[in-house]
């Protein structure tokens, strides 16, 4: 009698097939919600981090007679006294650390473009105009989903200024009263993109380059500075923002504008008559018409 009853409570091998696949869809049911809480866990830090380094542009200006910081190094040559000035970045450029001096002193010889990886990069970061704006606080610099994209890759930067700003191209200087532009559909600190490609597309390859080099180039983020090129509304062949943010089936890149409004910015595929076209806005935004 015992053994039968041992026999009648032991699992059969189709209950225990049955468990183990219940176990297999509750694994992967907490698998993605645990995948879309660290993904919106990511994208509220991104958020704040650039509302920081709003924060901060915002302070500097109120301590420099309402200029904004620059968006990347450049000189200012006097033909009166033949000598160069330097006008700081918001992560400065590095390299021998040191203005030099004599007649005529040009420190583009020895100063290098500020990258966003390694010693060099967190050195442009506390030579930057910001550095005392923004509490001394590294993390505000990159966004965590960057950092987890580029693993291997000592990250201590992800973010773009506006070039419009100010830099080699653009040597203006923006005020809090005298931008012409909206300040609600200007761009200031943007994501920076890692890769060449638009992630997620179906199938492999079939989709624009959102950026004509890799994020560690001498092209897209390596200077601080997002120069989106001359193509409104359309496919940015140059830079572009980074579309690292999964949301609702696309990808979306965060940028802050001047207002302080922090937007979640998408490339947009649309589809007809069998022909794929894509929307690319990072210019529209860098000349405030986003």
């Amino acid at each position: 009698m015992t053994k039968q009853r041992n026999m009648r409570n032991a699992f059969t091998l189709l209950e225990l097939l049955v468990v183990i696949v219940i176990m297999a869809i509750l694994a992967a049911i907490l698998a993605t919600k645990f995948s879309q809480i660290r993904e919106n866990g990511w994208a509220t830090a991104c958020k704040g981090h650039l509302r920081s380094l709003h924060q901060a542009a915002l302070n500097f200006a109120n301590d420099n007679g309402g200029n904004f910081p620059h968006a990347g190094p450049f000189e200012t040559f006097d033909p009166s006294a033949q000598t160069y000035s330097e006008n700081k970045g918001w992560v400065n450029w590095t390299g021998t650390g040191t203005w030099p001096s004599g007649p005529n002193p040009c420190p583009g010889v020895n100063l290098q473009p500020s990258t966003w990886f390694g010693a060099a990069a967190r050195t442009s970061i506390t030579n930057g105009s910001l550095w005392d704006y923004i509490g001394h606080d590294r993390t505000a610099y990159f966004c965590p989903k960057f950092r987890s994209l580029m693993q291997g890759s000592d990250v201590a930067r992800s973010y773009v200024m506006n070039f419009c700003f100010g830099c080699a191209a653009a040597a203006n200087t923006i005020s809090l009263t005298g931008y012409p532009g909206e300040a609600s559909r200007t761009l200031m600190f943007a994501d920076m993109q890692n890769q060449r490609q638009y992630p997620g597309a179906t199938p492999a390859g079939n989709m624009p380059n959102v950026c004509s080099a890799w994020a560690g180039s001498s092209i897209q983020g390596n200077d601080g500075v997002l120069e989106a090129g001359s193509a409104p509304s359309g496919y940015v062949t140059t830079e572009s923002i980074g579309f690292i943010h999964p949301m609702s089936g696309a990808y979306y890149g965060h940028a802050v504008f001047m207002d302080g409004q922090v937007l979640a910015i998408g490339l947009k595929q649309q589809q007809s008559g069998g022909a794929v076209t894509w929307s690319n806005r990072t210019y529209d935004a860098c000349i405030g018409q986003y």
